[in-house]
C-alpha cells in the first residue's frame, strides 16, 4: 500500500541512500515482500521518535506486527551496530576525522520506569531518587555514539561501566576514555589490567555553583540530551533491556544519518528579545508557588501594577497636553472613573485599589488621577 504522507520522523531521500544498503539483502525464493523497506523504517522510527506504542502506528504504515517482525529479526541480525559503525565512520570522515575513533567517553543517564516495566531489571537510584533503569552510553569526542548498555537504576556507575567498555573495547579501537568522578575508584585499576584502556577522570573546577560546560565531558552531555529528545527514550518503556538498546541505536542512526544528509551544522531559529517587563513577569510567574515564595511572586505584581499605572498617567497627561479634550476614559489598572473625583454622596463606588488609596491618602494632592 502507497503511502498517503509523510511525517517528520520519515528518513529523506539523502537518508535512505544511506541505510538502504546496509539492510540485510532480500531473500530469493519463497515469498515476496509485501511492504517496502522504506516503510519498515519509516514506521520503526515513528515509534522511537513521537513515542506512541507499537499499537498505535498509523494505518498508512504496515501492520504493526509485521514492523515488528522486522525489528525484532534485524536486532537479532545485529543490523543496527552495522549500520551505526557505517555511518558513524561515514560521519567522522565528513568531519575531517579519521574513520575510527582513538578516544572516547563514558557517561550514564538514570530515566523513571514506567509500569510497563518489571521489578527484575528495575532499580532505585538513591543518588537521583528515581526509580527506573540506567544507561551506560561510550562515545567518541565528537558525541557519536559507540556502545549503549541498559541496566537497573540501583546498579552504581563503577559496576555498570564494565559492560560498556567491554564492548566499546571489542567494537572499536577506543584505548583512551574521559570519564566523571562518579567512575572513580576500583574502576581505573580494572580497565587499565583487562581492556588495557586508560580511563581519565574530569572533575567539576573547585568553587562551581549551577550549571558549566566541563571540556571534554560536554560531548557525551549532548548525546544523552539528543537521545532523550526522542519521546519513546524519555522514561523506560521497554520490558526487556536489550529492546531499550535497539531504540537508543534506531535514535542515535536518525541523528548520525540527518547530520550527513545536512553536511553542516543545524539551524536553530533565534528567540525574539522581550521586553524587560515581560521577563519580568515570566520570573514571578515561575516563582509563584516554588517553596513558598508567593509573597515574592505578590510583591513583583504589585510593582508590574504600578509601572503600568504610570504608564497610562504618563500617556493620559501627553494626550491632555497636545490634543483636546476626549471622551471619558476608565482607567485599565483600577477601573475608576478619570474625570470624576470620587462617588457621589451617599452612594459607595467601588474599590480603587490599594494604590489609588494610598493616593488619595497623599496630602496637598489631588484625589483624582490626572
Amino acid at each position: 500500500m502507497a503511502r498517503r504522507k509523510g511525517y517528520p520522523s520519515d528518513l529523506t531521500d539523502q537518508q535512505w541512500e544511506l541505510v538502504e544498503p546496509l539492510l540485510p539483502p532480500v531473500k530469493t525464493g519463497g515469498r515476496r515482500e509485501k511492504h517496502p523497506r522504506r516503510a519498515i523504517v519509516d514506521a520503526i522510527l515513528y515509534v522511537v521518535r513521537p513515542g506512541c506504542s507499537w499499537r498505535q502506528l498509523p494505518r498508512d504504515f504496515p501492520p504493526w506486527q509485521t514492523v515488528y517482525w522486522y525489528f525484532v529479526r534485524w536486532e537479532d541480525a545485529k543490523v543496527t551496530e552495522k549500520i551505526l559503525a557505517a555511518v558513524r565512520e561515514q560521519l567522522r570522515v565528513q568531519e575531517g576525522r579519521n574513520a575510527e575513533p582513538s578516544a572516547g567517553l563514558v557517561d550514564s543517564q538514570t530515566v523513571k520506569g514506567a509500569d510497563t516495566v518489571g521489578a527484575d531489571p528495575r532499580g532505585y537510584d538513591a543518588g537521583k531518587r528515581i526509580n527506573g533503569r540506567k544507561r551506560f552510553i561510550v562515545t567518541d569526542t565528537l558525541g557519536l555514539l559507540i556502545t549503549v548498555v541498559v541496566c537497573a537504576a540501583s546498579i552504581p556507575d563503577r559496576d555498570g561501566a564494565k559492560p560498556v567498555l567491554l564492548q566499546a573495547y571489542l567494537a572499536s579501537p577506543v584505548r583512551f576514555v574521559f570519564a566523571d568522578s562518579a567512575f572513580a575508584g576500583r574502576l581505573l585499576q580494572w580497565a587499565a589490567h583487562f581492556l588495557r584502556t586508560t580511563i581519565r577522570v574530569v572533575r567539576k573546577p573547585g568553587g562551581q555553583r549551577g550549571f558549566a560546560v566541563i571540556p571534554r565531558r560536554w560531548a557525551v552531555e549532548r548525546t544523552l540530551a539528543w537521545l532523550t529528545a526522542y519521546r519513546r527514550l524519555a522514561r523506560g518503556y521497554e520490558r526487556d533491556p536489550a529492546v531499550s538498546e535497539a531504540m537508543i541505536r534506531w535514535a542515535a542512526i536518525a541523528t548520525m544519518t540527518r547530520r550527513i544528509a545536512r553536511g553542516g551544522p543545524a539551524t536553530r531559529q533565534q528567540r525574539a528579545p522581550s521586553h524587560p517587563r515581560v521577563d519580568l513577569l515570566k520570573h514571578a510567574l515561575r516563582s509563584r508557588g516554588r517553596n513558598g515564595r508567593e509573597r515574592r511572586c505578590r510583591d513583583t505584581l504589585c510593582h508590574l501594577r504600578t509601572l503600568a499605572v504610570e504608564r497610562f498617567q504618563e500617556e493620559r497627561s501627553r494626550s491632555v497636553i497636545s490634543g483636546p479634550a476626549r471622551s471619558r476614559r476608565r482607567c485599565p489598572a483600577t477601573e475608576t472613573d478619570t474625570r470624576t473625583a470620587g462617588p457621589a454622596p451617599g452612594r459607595a463606588g467601588p474599590d480603587p485599589g490599594p494604590l489609588c488609596r494610598t493616593r488619595a491618602a497623599t496630602p496637598g494632592r489631588d484625589r483624582s488621577l490626572p
